[in-house]
């Protein structure tokens, strides 16, 4: 069995422009590559149980149509997933699903990642066959057992299919929802090896080392800190890092998966919060550090610092390896001024918080279960012991919005 997964580019159909390599022709340096951790981590598992597939990385070299099928053509795949981990990757699946279906009509489309939250969307609209919801792991893997015996796609037959939790397709025109996918328990989570990313970027854009391209370089005191710059972030600390790290590259990695809240304006696909294994971890450190030359992180998680026992062990194996680093996603209510001096002791150098309002009533429908002493507090925190921050993260318009909750906001 012939197995394809693709990243799909998000935005308008003109932005067709390849971000990777960069240079004079292709995309703007605001368009930065994205990382298909997704894809990589589906494929990784399946290849435990035996299965062997090839990543396309679309979204990064973004082809035109006839580059597109021909790349196809190298695999003649009998199934190829596309992942769409933003709602706005919507108009290229549309796009790419017909084309696909034009050329390869007798193969079966699936659609991961968090635009599948609009699964009856892309079940109707798009010539996707199946949608898997939340973690793609377990499903996709109990699904290749069922194109085992299907290789030629016959939606009559999905009725196989209804018994494998995490998928959503059409039984004789009616959306069929097999409940939430299993999740991977936090023990069995891994770091995926870039060297099947390598392989495709050889394969479908001519250049393994396209690798390296990916990889922003630290060439302000913003990348630096994974932040918009302004003044505050200016200080002497941080630009003797920068003069020392300027030109490394910055590396994206997750510590953790999921969030501990429910918060009302989130489209939750994965569900629970676990952290990912230490020791794994230091191992993919070790490679990006030695290998691709990376000299910052930027954490990407939703909720760094939850688990305080492990975000405390991840700190300390960035500052082992000489690695400076970013918090992308934390709540507020998951720090206090103890952890952030200990993150601060091991080279952290900022968190972005999801602040959302500075409404106690806002707060409240949004279900943040959190107060806005908290956040004054964590922001406080982070200006007292040097960390940089940002505070323009937020959300207007939410359902009970007013004039005078935006002012308090503002």
């Amino acid at each position: 069995m012939k197995i394809l997964l693709c990243s799909v580019p998000d935005g308008a159909l003109r932005q067709t422009v390849p971000i990777i390599p960069r240079g004079p022709h292709t995309a703007s340096p605001s368009m930065r590559p994205i990382f298909p951790l997704g894809i990589l981590r589906v494929l990784s598992s399946v290849q435990e149980h035996g299965y062997t597939g090839e990543i396309y990385d679309i979204n990064n070299l973004r082809p035109s149509d006839d580059e597109l099928i021909k790349n196809i053509k190298k695999v003649n795949p009998d199934v190829i997933g596309l992942s769409g981990p933003l709602s706005h990757c919507y108009p290229f699946i549309k796009h790419i699903s017909k084309l696909v279906r034009k050329h390869f009509p007798d193969i079966w489309i699936i659609v991961g990642g968090n635009v599948t939250g609009s699964a009856h969307i892309l079940l109707k609209k798009t010539e996707t066959d199946i949608a898997v919801i939340g973690d793609g792991e377990i499903p996709f893997l109990k699904l290749l057992k069922f194109f085992e015996d299907n290789l030629k796609r016959d939606t009559e037959k999905l009725d196989q299919i209804k018994n494998i939790p995490g998928l959503v397709f059409l039984d004789e025109g009616k959306i069929c929802f097999t409940g939430f996918a299993e999740q991977l328990p936090a023990h069995k989570m891994n770091f995926p090896s870039y060297d099947i990313w390598e392989d495709g970027l050889e394969k479908f854009g001519g250049d393994r080392n396209l690798i390296y391209e990916v990889f922003n370089k630290v060439n302000s005191i913003g990348q630096l800190v994974s932040l918009a710059e302004e003044r505050s972030h200016q200080t002497e600390e941080f630009q003797k890092l920068f003069q020392k790290y300027k030109g490394k590259k910055i590396g994206r990695i997750q510590t953790s998966k999921g969030c501990v809240a429910k918060c009302t304006f989130c489209q939750r696909a994965t569900h629970g919060y676990r952290s990912f294994g230490s020791e794994t971890l230091e191992e993919r450190v070790i490679e990006l550090k030695n290998k691709y030359d990376i000299g910052v992180l930027s954490i990407d998680d939703e909720n760094f610092g939850s688990d305080k026992k492990k975000s405390y062990e991840c700190a300390k194996i960035f500052k082992k390896h000489g690695i400076f680093w970013s918090a992308e996603g934390a709540r507020a209510s998951s720090v206090t001024y103890e952890s952030l001096k200990f993150y601060k002791e091991n080279n952290m150098m900022a968190v972005r918080f999801g602040i959302e309002t500075g409404s106690a009533k806002m707060l409240e429908v949004m279900e943040k279960k959190t107060t806005k002493e908290k956040v004054y507090n964590a922001i406080k925190n982070c200006k007292d012991l040097n960390i940089n921050t940002a505070v323009e993260v937020m959300m207007i318009g939410m359902p009970g919005e007013t004039r005078d909750t935006v002012i308090e906001t503002a």
